[in-house]
């Protein structure tokens, strides 16, 4: 089997998108899939060097986040028929309709993982909301009602997706993602860090309530004697929102423990989330959280708002803490997991360990994902 997925960027700053096509990439080809990546990048992007797969970066003079360029359209035609299966990773630019597109005129079954990006969350923005409608309606309609099957991390994202659009008639499949990890005793210890913290990982974004967090912690700290564990904030931000959050810090007086570490990967990550007290994610909007499924794989226990998609299969499995993400709520969990005995979060550790190795292993997930693959390829080749 030889696939084709494609991507706008395979920048790690993209996120979750980017980190679980690379993790399920390698476990495919593990499993005897081939696994060639399209990418909208610039071929001189510097990061491309470090992607182990056969890459073709069609970028070049893209200008704008839409990304139109002829290159990918020409490619296509001349080699999408060399591939049994095709997968669409995210919406919303110029990869997802020109692919479906052309796969549709050359008759190759494509697939679309949708990566979050069917949530509802947006319809609170009236105006983003509107030009996402008018962009559905014109392009993204078709690649989705088109799809040989469109693949939701969880039953949860497949019903806000229901919610999102008119018009929206997909075959609907769940395959869930799934993560590498990192033995503890292979894990680094290089980084200087003093201190105990909670660790927030990702894109420091607004959909990522990460005011909430300063207020809720704020709260938290100042209805307690005990000393409370700083917050670390690790992750990509814009100049403007990363100073606002500090001026926030500095409104409720916590500045000095809220810590601004900047974007990290690799072993980094890794030693960062083993060194956590726990991970925490207060999301307004979170498709799947692959950070939390790494954070699940180490033992380290996950504090999560109600709107991470995952968040009712960690209540069931005792794997953390649910709240919701106001401040009031996120100050009541941090205060609670603080008067957890060490036995208790122990208990709370392992069954996060249980919880990755029965369900989000990469190995697991790549079956998963090849299974959906080959019935679609099989179902197409009988036509």
């Amino acid at each position: 089997m030889k696939i084709l997925r494609v991507i706008s960027s395979a920048s790690p700053l993209g996120g979750g998108p980017i980190y679980s096509l690379l993790e399920s990439s390698t476990a495919l080809e593990d499993i005897g899939v081939k696994v060639h990546i399209l990418t909208l990048d610039d071929p001189n992007d510097d990061f491309l060097e470090k992607i182990p797969f056969t890459l073709f970066p069609l970028g070049e003079g893209a200008k704008f986040k839409y990304h139109y360029n002829n290159i990918v359209a020409k490619w296509l035609i001349n080699n999408i028929s060399k591939y049994d299966v095709v997968i669409i990773e995210g919406l919303w630019q110029n990869h997802s309709r020109i692919t479906a597109k052309i796969a549709k005129q050359k008759n190759c079954p494509y697939l679309v993982i949708p990566h979050g990006m069917l949530a509802p969350w947006f319809k609170k923005f009236r105006f983003k909301y509107q030009l996402k409608k008018l962009f559905w309606i014109l392009f993204e309609r078709s690649v989705i009602n088109n799809a040989e099957g469109v693949l939701f991390t969880c039953k949860q994202e497949m019903l806000d997706a229901r919610e999102s659009f008119p018009f929206y008639f997909p075959k609907e499949k769940i395959v869930s993602l799934g993560c590498g990890s990192v033995s503890p005793e292979n894990i680094s210890n290089i980084l200087n860090i003093d201190f105990e913290y909670y660790l927030f990982l990702g894109r420091i974004d607004p959909i990522k309530g990460i005011d909430n967090l300063i207020i809720g912690y704020a709260n938290a700290k100042s209805s307690t004697t005990r000393d409370m564990p700083k917050i670390m904030l690790v992750g990509p931000s814009s100049k403007e929102y990363e100073m606002k959050l500090k001026l926030l810090a500095i409104e409720y007086k916590v500045e000095s423990d809220i810590v601004f570490y900047g974007p990290c990967f690799n072993e980094q990550k890794w030693e960062l989330i083993n060194k956590s007290c726990a991970l925490i994610l207060p999301s307004f909007h979170e498709n799947f959280g692959m950070v939390v499924c790494e954070a699940l794989s180490l033992g380290v226990p996950v504090l999560i708002s109600k709107y991470v998609n995952i968040q009712s299969d960690i209540f069931e499995k005792k794997a953390g803490m649910i709240f919701d993400n106001s401040p009031q709520s996120i100050a009541s969990t941090l205060l609670m997991f603080a008067d957890m005995s060490n036995c208790q979060k122990a208990e709370m550790s392992k069954n996060g360990l249980n919880m990755y190795n029965e369900y989000y292993t990469n190995k697991s997930a790549a079956i998963a994902l090849n299974n959906v693959i080959s019935s679609v390829y099989q179902s197409v080749k009988a036509q």
